[in-house]
């Protein structure tokens, strides 16, 4: 059926269908980056070698194909539309720092070899995902209420579950010693470490299950689900990979 034939109420729904789906592309592709990072995370603890070229590399970059995928099709639909909103200028944002990204890591990696937890490339790949996941949860928050009348359940995880392990990815780098390297020393000082790692963790769990509860109407069990989904991620990125385990 043509957009010509569809009734506005139609229209409306199959628009923010198209949405939808390229707010769970970009959440899903963050994930997916956000996993290659937390794997590339205990490589780095345990002194793996690795290059550019790094399995857990190309799962990262592969979600960031990902990304950029579904930012292409968001501001496609919303050029359609004729009005591009703040979650998809959010992720748009996010996407370019990400594509801006990868050439620094490449750049980093053949200058100086194995880098260190945190480093340029490290903050600005991870500060996209925190802004391309950002606008994603933001923009399934505000089409899946056109199309549901209220977001769904799995849309909640999908999109709060990247900004989780973005975010707690960030606070890693700033509270973890794993930084210094034999060109550079980034790793915090002990004291600011402890304080980052000690406020922000149970601030940002508290953020999380507060807003996924908020999102789904209070409803039970919302919060286990995030819960448990954010477990099973870093199990299998962290633990899973660890042969010392």
């Amino acid at each position: 059926m043509s957009n010509f034939n569809q009734s506005p109420a139609q229209s409306i729904i199959s628009s923010s269908s198209r949405f939808l789906a390229g707010y769970v592309l970009v959440s899903l592709g963050v994930l997916l980056a956000a996993g290659g990072g937390s794997w590339d995370i205990t490589n780095h603890l345990l002194n793996k070698p690795e290059t550019f070229f790094a399995f857990p590399h190309a799962v990262l970059y592969s979600g960031a194909g990902a990304v950029v995928t579904g930012s292409v099709i968001l501001f496609r639909t919303s050029r359609h539309t004729g009005k591009i909103i703040r979650p998809i200028k959010l992720i748009v944002a996010g996407t370019i720092m990400l594509v801006v990204a990868g050439p620094i890591d490449f750049a980093w990696h053949s200058a100086y070899g194995l880098d260190g937890l945190l480093s340029p490339p490290h903050f600005v790949l991870v500060s996209s995902m925190i802004v391309s996941s950002a606008g994603a949860l933001a923009g399934m928050v505000y089409h899946g209420s056109m199309a549901f009348r209220e977001p769904r359940r799995p849309l909640i995880i999908v999109g709060m579950l990247p900004m989780w392990l973005a975010a707690s990815g960030m606070v890693d780098m700033f509270s973890l010693p794993f930084s210094h390297t034999g060109h550079f020393n980034f790793d915090p000082p002990p004291v600011l470490a402890v304080a980052v790692a000690t406020l922000t963790f149970p601030f940002l769990m508290s953020l999380v299950g507060t807003s996924s509860s908020t999102l789904a109407g209070r409803r039970f069990g919302m919060v286990s689900a995030v819960g448990g989904a954010f477990i099973a991620t870093n199990m299998l990125t962290s633990i899973v990979p660890n042969n010392a385990l």
